[in-house]
């Protein structure tokens, strides 16, 4: 009676294992897939990730948000490193895209760029908030001048 298993069951699903609760031979409740590209940890409902979850990539990202029907969806935070680049957004998703109001913060060679506003469909709009950290300056400038100091740069893409 495969419909009626709970608890820590692992059975083959799509392309990995799933290790949770059940219910009509469907990964339902909480449970964890793992397959080559990722790893979730979180809500199931009748198959598809939905509900809170965790999703651990082999790249490296890491989303911890809402998911529905398989997606990024709801609220969300996604942490990337890669290169020596590190990004952190939190906000709005919608069809596994950044969708809505957010923040993201990036820090490249030093310096943090901040864009605080709406996204569409992955991409920004708004203004862009820019500071120059202490560390890291490679770029010669003096770094007492430009601490801590903000500029706003708007996207040419905004329609505000």
């Amino acid at each position: 009676m495969a419909g009626n298993i709970r608890g820590k069951t692992e059975i083959p699903f799509r392309d990995g294992f799933y290790r949770g609760e059940m219910r009509d031979g469907l990964p339902n409740g909480v449970g964890t897939y793992s397959c080559e590209s990722f790893t979730y940890t979180g809500s199931w409902f009748y198959g598809t990730m939905s509900g809170l979850g965790v999703m651990r990539y082999a790249d490296g990202r890491l989303y911890k948000g809402e998911f529905y029907a398989d997606q990024r969806h709801g609220q969300g935070t996604e942490v990337i490193e890669v290169s020596g680049v590190k990004s952190r957004y939190e906000g709005g998703w919608r069809n596994n895209q950044k969708h809505g109001k957010g923040i993201e913060i990036s820090i490249i060679a030093g310096v943090e760029i901040r864009h605080e506003g709406e996204w569409k469909n992955n991409v920004k709009y708004g203004a862009v908030i820019q500071s120059l950290e202490d560390t890291g300056l490679k770029s010669g400038l003096d770094s007492d001048r430009f601490k801590n100091k903000k500029v706003e740069i708007y996207n040419p893409l905004s329609k505000e």
